[in-house]
């Protein structure tokens, strides 16, 4: 599966602030280094480009190719590692400013081509040949009076401009100012957290889906945007807010897939597409609950995503041949398979990382009043589903090769399909147990 479709990458990357530093990529290692990262709990993804750099340039999307689904297909790629939150252009500095002309041009010509809402920040080199202590260069660009009059000229904040102090020793390399280096490092995050609060809060879709007649895929859309963004700032509790809202969402066009008031009501998102999401909003639940040490919240928000796409193989017409019953039947279980192995492994290794009660085991930990069984604490009763789905699938791939040789329409004899549909069932029996494990 293509990388913009398939969004398991993604669950292993952080969501970092990402920064474009355009120009003099020689120089650029000095805030990419190791040295230069300061900060304990935040971090940044750099973009090290050249001046005559296309993957800034802006390209607005076509609202037809986006209709029909949850998330747009590069949407996580895009914000990861191409739409840059910060176009940072490096600049050298001049004591009497005859580049500023040059650098008057550069700004307005990235304005034009990067995003609207990419900030553009100026990052200056200025020289210093002094060896001893450094004097008034050190100091904010907004002092310096040829800076003061290119800041007005580019009508840039006193924040969006940025020095940064080399020093030129004898018989040394050059080398940069380890205080204005650390400034500039800081300065740039904090633009970049500003610019995704400020990308949350103003989405333009936000109006929109305020009031209630706003498709519900275009609801969950809205909401995975803002966890993102949420998560990129480090704000667990907004993003853990925006993934529940999401998920709702998504079980809204579940609803409107499966059985919807009308015919005409039925939403033209197809199952697989909300399966791609649901997983990837499933997956940062959990994960955000393991964090918390809510080990029991997370089990819980794993069953309630197992209980709605269990019965749902397929949400077409129920006249299908045994071939395509058993095709949709092997997709299934693969991907059922998958939920339960990726969830064992979860479940494992926050055991072994003491994730609840310092370090005990899982299983004293009380799951709700409800009285659910005790082997949902455990990972291997979830590895032993997923072996239970995988049988299954071998079953399905056995009943496809059989129909398709055959070329007759035999029976379909399709589990999948004759299990209820029930999108708000909370609670586990003894049968649905016995349906997981085979």
């Amino acid at each position: 599966m293509a990388r913009e479709k398939c969004l398991d990458a993604f669950l292993t990357e952080p969501p970092l602030p990402l920064v474009a530093l355009v120009g003099s990529r020689g120089q650029h290692n000095i805030i990419t280094s190791s040295f230069a990262t300061s900060e304990e709990n935040q971090h940044v993804r750099y973009l090290s480009l050249d001046e005559d750099t296309q993957i800034l340039d802006h390209a607005p999307s076509i609202a037809d190719d986006n209709a029909n689904v949850v998330l747009k297909r590069d949407w996580l790629h895009k914000h990861m590692h191409v739409a840059a939150a910060i176009a940072a252009l490096w600049f050298t500095w001049e004591a009497d400013g005859s580049r500023s002309a040059t650098i008057l041009r550069q700004i307005e010509t990235f304005r034009q081509r990067c995003r609207p809402s990419c900030k553009i920040v100026l990052v200056l080199v200025q020289r210093s040949g002094l060896t001893g202590n450094l004097p008034p260069l050190t100091a904010p660009a907004k002092e310096d009076e040829r800076l003061g009059a290119l800041r007005k000229q580019a009508d840039l904040d006193s924040r969006h401009v940025l020095t940064l102090v080399q020093v030129e020793a004898d018989g040394e390399a050059a080398r940069f100012d380890e205080a204005s280096v650390k400034r500039v490092e800081r300065s740039l995050l904090e633009l970049a957290l500003i610019y995704y609060k400020d990308e949350s809060r103003n989405n333009k879709k936000a109006r929109q889906l305020a009031g209630k007649s706003a498709p519900p895929h275009l609801v969950a859309r809205h909401h995975f945007k803002r966890a993102y963004f949420s998560e990129v700032r480090r704000d667990a509790a907004s993003a853990s807010k925006h993934w529940l809202a999401c998920a709702i969402a998504l079980r809204d066009v579940l609803r409107l897939i499966v059985s919807p008031p009308t015919e005409k009501q039925r939403s033209s998102v197809r199952l697989h597409e909300v399966k791609r999401v649901a997983e990837f909003v499933n997956r940062k639940t959990t994960l955000g609950a393991f964090a918390g040490m809510r080990a029991a919240e997370a089990c819980d928000t794993f069953r309630r995503h197992i209980r709605q796409f269990r019965p749902l193989a397929h949400a077409g017409a129920c006249t299908l041949s045994a071939a395509a019953l058993a095709a949709a039947g092997h997709v299934h279980w693969s991907w059922f398979c998958k939920q339960y192995r990726a969830f064992a492994r979860l479940l494992e290794s926050n055991a072994a990382t003491g994730g609840a009660s310092g370090g005990s085991s899982l299983a004293v930990v009380r799951f709700g009043t409800s009285g659910a069984h005790p082997q949902y604490a455990e990972c291997g009763y979830y590895y032993q589903v997923a072996a239970s789905c995988a049988l299954e699938r071998r079953r399905c791939a056995v009943r496809l090769t059989a129909a398709l040789d055959s070329g007759t329409a035999a029976p379909a004899a399709s589990a999948v399909l004759s299990l209820p549909v029930n999108l708000d069932v909370d609670g586990d029996t003894p049968d649905v147990i016995a349906a997981e494990l085979g």
